[in-house]
């Protein structure tokens, strides 16, 4: 960086005047003289000359003021690109899916905005196959997602495990029973998002094992709207299959009740995955506000 005395020496060079220089640098003008003294006995030249009582720049002043005006002009481009550079390495690209978008990254993100105001976000909602293709096209940095994915493929961090709980309404007659399986559940009238979300693949894949299907149920009710869903099952109508982080609220509240239900694994992990070692730099503050989030929620 420039020595702050040649700035004084600069702004001296465009005013000609010591009362002008200090008032423009916020200094006394006999510190205005001390720099320019300095400048002269540190480098053994003469910058300014008295002339009829009138302060004039000397050729050798002349010289020095048209250098330092272009090493300022680079140290200013070096700062700004510098700052640029910084600026985008706090930006977030990144794509996750809809239960993360809703339950997860929202305080965390909040918070990483709070930290860097400067930074530019994008996040997009989507299924977790669709956050994956994301990020092999470049359109994403990272990506937030539930389930299963090639870990060769991928650098990732694990975030949390969650699972699916099967939920009713705090009155229903299965809440009076022990021991219950997924068989005893296929009376009900089930309700779902929807019959081919991804986000069920869980579901289907656990019921195949015990040689279930949708079909099995008494009947299907599809109902795209998640609060809506968790409004009919607290009505009585039917029951459900829903991520235990979107329904913890209602359950804490006694608005919706967990069916314990026995041999049925639907746990899966929350990952953040990536494809350049390089990003984790880049990602770490955020995942660290996440990983902060999920503890004081636990």
């Amino acid at each position: 960086m420039i020595d702050y005395r040649f700035y004084t020496f600069i702004t001296l060079c465009k005013t000609l005047s010591y009362t002008k220089t200090a008032k423009i640098m916020h200094i006394t003008q006999p510190a205005v003289s001390q720099h320019i003294i300095h400048i002269e006995k540190n480098y053994n030249i003469k910058l300014f000359n008295y002339v009829n009582k009138q302060l004039i720049i000397t050729d050798t002043g002349e010289k020095l003021y048209r250098e330092l005006i272009s090493l300022s002009t680079i140290t200013n481009a070096i700062v700004e690109n510098l700052t640029q550079k910084s600026t985008e390495n706090l930006n977030l690209n990144f794509y996750c899916t809809t239960t993360v978008a809703e339950y997860i990254v929202p305080k965390p993100l909040c918070e990483y905005i709070k930290l860097y105001p400067q930074a530019n976000i994008k996040m997009r909602v989507n299924s977790t196959t669709s956050c994956i293709n994301a990020l092999e096209s470049a359109n994403a940095e990272f990506a937030i997602i539930e389930g299963q994915f090639d870990k060769s493929l991928y650098f990732s961090k694990r975030l949390k495990s969650t699972r699916l709980v099967p939920v009713c309404c705090i009155n229903h007659p299965l809440l009076n029973k022990n021991n219950l399986v997924i068989e005893d559940l296929i009376n009900e009238v089930l309700i779902l998002r929807e019959k081919n979300a991804p986000s069920n693949n869980i579901l289907v894949s656990s019921l195949n094992q015990h040689n279930l299907s949708y079909d099995s149920f008494n009947k299907c009710i599809e109902i795209g709207n998640m609060n809506a869903m968790k409004k009919i099952i607290a009505k009585g109508i039917g029951i459900g299959f829903i991520h235990y982080d979107v329904v913890k609220n209602e359950i804490d509240n006694n608005k919706l009740c967990i069916i314990p239900l026995t041999k049925f694994n639907l746990d899966r992990e929350i990952s953040l995955i990536f494809s350049s070692e390089k990003l984790l730099d880049k990602i770490s503050v955020f995942y660290d506000l996440i990983q902060q989030d999920i503890e004081i929620n636990s």
